[in-house]
Parts: structure tokens; C-alpha cells; sequence
């Protein structure tokens, strides 16, 4: 697979302080935040770094994928597994309805599927929202 594409803002300037291994991605201050952008090799590469940025306490405004390798089935479907810090079932369960919850202490792990990489996006644009932190991401396509 090519590699993915991104541009991600944060809230805020990125302090230099914050160690943030962002690889080969390049940030730029940008009005009220900061712009990440660049080639990730692989969804994994991706999703490490996002975790490492919520690690380092950095919130997203928002995580847009610039560029499709052609070989990607538009309409494809992704099963997801989204496990979650704390006990969160009240919180998603809206999120979708064909959702299955798990709470287990001291977490709660989502399983659904969603409509490509947007709808994986989409979901977890609205668990940070709701200001849940992610332990572990799991994707599949369908």
C-alpha cells in the first residue's frame, strides 16, 4: 500500500517542550493550533503517532487524509475494535446502531463497522469529544 497522506491540526502551539516523535511529518503553526502534515507509510504509522500525540495530553481539532492510493476500494468497510479508559457505554451508545459494548474493568471496548476510513474518523473525532482516552485500535476491512 502507498503511504497515507495527512494534515492534522491541534489545538494550540505545540510546545517544544512536548516530545513528540513525529517522524518524517511536518508541523507549522497555524492560527489557534497547529498544522501536522505529511506521508504516513501505513493506517499502523497513523494511528502510532496519534496515540502519542494524546499521550503527550495534545488535543485534535481534526485529522483530514489528503490522498487515496487508487488501489482502495471506495465503498469498502472496516470492522473496527475500539477499546476505551474507563466505563463508557452510556457515553457511545448512540454512536452507531449496529454497536456492541463491553465493559470490563477498568475499560469499555467497542465493536462496530463503519463505512471506510471517514467513518472510522468520524467515530473517533466524536470519542474525543467526549474526552475518552484511547487504550488500543483495532482495524479491519471487511
Amino acid at each position: 500500500m502507498a503511504g497515507i497522506e495527512v494534515r492534522i491540526l491541534t489545538e494550540g502551539e505545540l510546545d517544544p517542550q512536548v516530545q513528540v516523535d513525529l517522524g518524517s511529518l511536518r508541523r507549522k503553526p497555524v492560527p489557534g493550533g497547529t498544522a501536522i502534515t505529511g506521508t504516513c507509510r501505513d493506517t499502523a504509522e497513523l494511528w502510532g503517532m496519534l496515540g502519542r500525540l494524546r499521550r503527550a495530553g495534545i488535543r485534535l481539532r481534526s485529522l483530514q487524509r489528503l490522498a487515496c492510493p487508487l488501489t482502495e476500494p471506495s465503498d469498502a468497510h472496516l470492522e473496527v475494535k475500539i477499546e476505551v479508559e474507563g466505563y463508557a457505554a452510556d457515553a457511545v451508545a448512540g454512536l452507531s446502531e449496529e454497536i456492541e459494548v463491553f465493559e470490563s474493568p477498568p475499560s469499555t471496548t467497542l465493536i462496530m463497522q463503519v463505512p471506510g476510513e471517514a467513518g472510522l474518523v468520524e467515530v473517533l473525532e466524536h470519542l474525543e469529544s467526549l474526552a475518552l482516552d484511547l487504550r488500543e485500535i483495532r482495524v479491519d476491512a471487511c
